[in-house]
């Protein structure tokens, strides 16, 4: 069973979460007559996906960043006791780009399905910055962008994927190159 349908756990991955959620989602969109989709299942109910939408809004940095499990609570001087020499930033949690752009992804599909649950706090287009979910994790995304245009990703071939992440992201949000 996936983590993310555990309402128990306490050690959740947010991108794994989110990215699992879409996916689910968009399995849902899929015409039952569809001979590629009469054979999927609808295993997630609408109570569970709510359930991993209530962890995920709760796991938002004062930055408007998404951290990979958990919020950032410790200061940067406890990098200074990390025993590690090899790996460094360590100690706490950071926001990370690719957490967060799977997070605005995984709201955007699941806000497609489910428009009123917790619309107030998702759906943001036409409110302040500071006071939305999505806008504040927009805000980090581009606040995370290098002069460059990429973004520093945390994993697998870094530039490359933390950009591929990121640009989903701003695209289902709804910006292009016009609009920015």
């Amino acid at each position: 069973m996936n983590s993310m349908l555990k309402i128990d756990q306490h050690s959740e991955s947010v991108e794994s979460s989110s990215k699992t959620r879409a996916i689910c989602l968009l399995t849902r969109s899929c015409p039952s007559n569809d001979k590629y989709c009469s054979y999927t299942p609808k295993l997630i109910s609408k109570e569970r996906l709510c359930q991993a939408v209530d962890i995920l809004l709760d796991m938002q940095n004062d930055g408007g960043g998404f951290a990979s499990y958990e919020r950032i609570r410790g200061l940067s001087f406890l990098e200074l006791m990390n025993p590690a020499e090899v790996f460094g930033n360590i100690m706490i949690e950071y926001s990370y780009p690719e957490c967060t752009s799977s997070v605005i992804t995984g709201l955007y599909a699941f806000s497609k399905y489910y428009p009123d649950y917790r619309a107030d706090e998702i759906n943001n287009r036409d409110l302040l910055i500071d006071r939305k979910v999505c806008d504040k994790a927009k805000k980090y995304i581009y606040d995370s962008q290098l002069e460059d245009g990429s973004w520093y990703g945390s994993w697998a071939i870094c530039f490359t994927y933390a950009t591929m992440f990121a640009m989903e992201a701003l695209a289902s949000y709804g910006e292009t190159y016009k609009n920015r």
